[in-house]
């Protein structure tokens, strides 16, 4: 078996072995645009992060004006909450694709390593 690929940057491992993977993710091409549109959403709602914190500001320290600081701290928890839910969305996409792409493979398996791959913890009452 040869070692990994090293590409001529610093002995950094080159991708091209990956490329045979692109061809398992076929079926899952929309899940993982989702999932990357989610990942998208999520960033630029961290990063609209200080400039509503900054208008939250102005609005506490130079205007004092409560009805503006009332609104930007509702538009900032709805940032968050966009931001939550995209994350929530890319994680639970990615999660079952990631499991989704491993079924043909475990089920590959015979029962003798299938069986061994399943390990449990030593319980209470065998510690006895």
């Amino acid at each position: 078996m040869t070692g990994p690929v090293v590409s001529a940057r610093k002995g950094f491992p080159s991708p091209k072995p990956l490329a045979r993977l692109l061809p398992l993710l076929a079926p899952y091409r929309t899940r993982l645009a989702v999932a990357f549109v989610c990942l998208l959403v999520a960033a630029a709602a961290g990063l609209v992060f200080p400039l509503v914190l900054r208008f939250l500001l102005d609005a506490a320290f130079e205007q004092k004006d409560r009805v503006a600081l009332d609104r930007v701290a509702l538009a900032l928890l709805g940032v968050f909450a966009v931001q939550a839910l995209m994350n929530f969305v890319q994680v639970y996409l990615l999660s079952a694709t990631a499991n989704a792409s491993r079924q043909p493979c475990v089920s590959r398996r015979s029962p003798i390593s299938s069986a061994s791959h399943r390990r449990s913890l030593p319980s209470v009452a065998r510690a006895n």
